[in-house]
């Protein structure tokens, strides 16, 4: 099925945690794969935007594709979902427009959850144990497995968006961070580790030919 709802308000049944959003972030030009629409690509029989989808949905009242400058039309599994697209300038830039967009048409959602669509092995649970690590100040909760950090896989407080947003402030948004360091830099923020839970990195990313090759591997086996 191809296609989304282009900036429309679509509900899917709320399960688990009905003040909880996802946004997959999808809007990436995927140079190193030869300017294809990433989401497309199949790890194991099943599209990296299925794969994403799946992984987070039984926790999301509301999924959001965040499809950068890509026409929603051009997306494989994508029904259903709330299409905002945005300049194309990174994923920061695209998680600042999809809290936008949550501000003005999803006024209950207090948290939003953001993926990596290249992302195939992300684990169901994330969200979950995400949660038990937003308490007291904590503003987000970001991946991390071995020496590295994944901010493209997070939690996050809406209010702590909402502060860089163009919602908010068109003129605060302008001036918002470029990157999504550039935002943790100004937030409360705290790794979840999944280095003591696995041995195989549940958020390594598809960027070069070599990466979907060793994913689909990978998918054999898991």
């Amino acid at each position: 099925m191809k296609g989304c709802e282009r900036e429309k308000s679509a509900h899917l049944p709320v399960t688990k945690n009905p003040q909880t959003a996802g946004i997959i972030l999808a809007g990436g030009t995927a140079e190193r794969l030869g300017l294809v629409v990433k989401a497309n690509l199949k790890i194991g029989g099943r599209t990296l935007l299925e794969r994403s989808r799946t992984s987070i949905k039984a926790n999301c009242a509301h999924l959001i594709l965040s499809s950068g400058t890509h026409s929603p039309a051009l997306f494989d599994d994508a029904g259903g979902l709330i299409c905002v697209g945005d300049d194309g300038q990174g994923p920061a830039r695209a998680l600042l427009k999809g809290a936008s967009y949550i501000q003005e048409h999803l006024p209950d959602v207090g948290f939003l959850v953001s993926v990596a669509v290249d992302a195939p092995f992300l684990p169901s649970d994330f969200i979950g144990r995400a949660m038990k690590l937003l308490t007291g100040d904590v503003d987000a909760v970001v991946a991390a497995f071995d020496t590295q950090t994944y901010p493209t896989n997070s939690l996050w407080r809406l209010p702590t968006l909402a502060r860089f947003s163009e919602a908010t402030d068109p003129e605060i948004a302008q001036n918002a961070p470029r990157s999504l360091f550039g935002i943790l830099k100004r937030v409360r923020w705290v790794e979840l580790d999944y280095t003591p839970l696995t041995s195989k990195n549940p958020f390594v990313n598809v960027n070069t030919p070599a990466d979907l090759v060793a994913c689909n591997q990978r998918a054999r086996t898991d």
